[in-house]
């Protein structure tokens, strides 16, 4: 594993338009509840949500392009970019467990959310968005450090310590760490995230995994 381009992400600029994802860019939500564009070719943000009644562990990818799914725990909540407005959908009732807290999550499909727990365990849970209802499916043995992605169809983790975590839908219990994202002075990392490198029109598409952690970003 190794790393390029040490870019530094400059929370300064800000406007209260919201715009679609595009190439090399990321919706990322930030410590005091906002929720910003960030553009990893400019290093700037554009703030998308800027209400804060809600503090978001982690936001996923909504179910139609203007729209993203948060979660705080145990509660699911649905984001308008449009609107600039978030809402709670209410408390998730979990299956297979008494509880658990949830702090990372990825969308899966239409109208399901994958998401894993920041205890011990790292327990992986899928999220059924219309019943409010998370399934335990197992644990992972890596503890979330708060986020998911896929890349290249497979399932990763930014794991406590600063580990990359395959994950194994199917069978959670055989997930992998696959290296550390910590090097020259890169800690704290608490977030990954895929974004499209290149062209779509074109045909030149490159996907690249990218890491947060504090105000700075890396190309994993």
């Amino acid at each position: 594993m190794f790393y390029k381009n040490l870019l530094v992400l400059a929370l300064l600029l800000f406007s209260f338009n919201a715009k679609a994802q595009s190439v090399n860019s990321a919706y990322l939500c930030m410590s005091d509840g906002a929720i910003v564009l960030a553009d990893f070719d400019t290093c700037s943000v554009t703030d998308v949500v800027t209400q804060n009644d809600y503090l978001l562990n982690d936001i996923a990818e909504g179910d139609i392009p203007t729209s993203l799914y948060g979660v705080d725990f145990s509660n699911l909540y649905a984001i308008d970019l449009t609107a600039h407005e978030m809402r709670p959908l209410g408390a998730l009732s979990f299956i297979g467990t008494s509880g658990a807290y949830l702090n990372s999550l990825v969308r899966e499909s239409e109208g399901t959310l994958l998401a894993v727990s920041g205890d011990s365990t790292g327990s992986l849970f899928r999220i059924d968005i219309q019943n409010l209802t998370a399934t335990l499916l197992g644990a992972t043995g890596y503890a979330s450090a708060g986020d998911l992605t896929f890349y290249e169809g497979e399932l990763f983790l930014s794991a406590t310590g600063g580990g990359l975590v395959r994950v194994d839908i199917d069978n959670p219990s055989s997930s992998e760490l696959i290296g550390s994202m910590n090097a020259g002075g890169f800690a704290d990392i608490f977030g990954v995230v895929t974004v499209i490198q290149g062209d779509p029109c074109a045909g030149d598409v490159n996907y690249e995994m990218i890491a947060t952690g504090g105000m700075e970003t890396r190309v994993v």
